[in-house]
């Protein structure tokens, strides 16, 4: 007998993979306590880390860099809640022996409860000119806390840019998508009828 219910879930499921995409870098708040650092007139700010610039690796450099190994940086996701596939880290400022390596990523809901989070270690600068792809799932995610736990050198923490991909928990469908899946219901009903007929 099928069994309906297993197929609308498992066609959600796909249907909202199927949508995950690049968040805009303006639907990302970057933030912290942490002490920016400044060199010849350039501000490192934490706003950097979400601007949409992450080529960054040539004077005047972009991106973030507090001379602590260890902190807190709030991402909050404008827009959310949003299902997350994945992490990108651009790790370094100008690609020296530098950068975060331990850290770990909290995901928030828009209640501002931890739900859950993800452990990954940055590569240092001498190893990466480009993206660090992390896979992540989490669901329902409003903010993000980017806790950074050891950086690759004593000068401190050194971020580029960093980028999520996902979609929004509140996505519909494409009209094209509910089509086909209608055209599939369509056709299982013929197979469970055209079934009938011959028993």
């Amino acid at each position: 007998m099928i069994n309906y219910a297993k197929i609308i879930l498992v066609f959600m499921v796909f249907s909202q993979q199927a949508h995950a995409a690049l968040i805009s870098n303006t639907d990302i708040t970057a933030s912290t306590s942490l002490v920016e650092a400044s060199y010849s007139g350039n501000i490192f700010s934490v706003d950097e880390i979400a601007d949409g610039i992450f080529k960054d690796i040539a004077s005047p450099y972009g991106g973030f860099v507090s001379r602590v190994n260890s902190g807190t940086i709030r991402l909050d996701l404008n827009g959310g809640p949003y299902d997350l596939t994945s992490f990108t880290l651009y790790n370094d400022v100008n690609l020296g022996n530098q950068g975060i390596k331990d850290f770990r990523l909290e995901f928030f809901s828009d209640l501002d409860y931890l739900i859950g989070n993800f452990t990954g270690i940055g590569q240092n600068g001498f190893s990466v000119s480009g993206p660090q792809d992390y896979a992540i799932s989490a669901l329902g995610v409003s903010r993000v806390d980017l806790v950074v736990l050891s950086s690759h050198d004593s000068f401190g923490i050194e971020i580029r840019e960093v980028q999520f991909n996902g979609s929004s928990s509140n996505s519909v469908p494409e009209p094209s998508v509910i089509a086909l899946f209608g055209l599939g219901l369509v056709g299982l009903g013929f197979a469970r009828r055209r079934r009938n007929r011959q028993s």
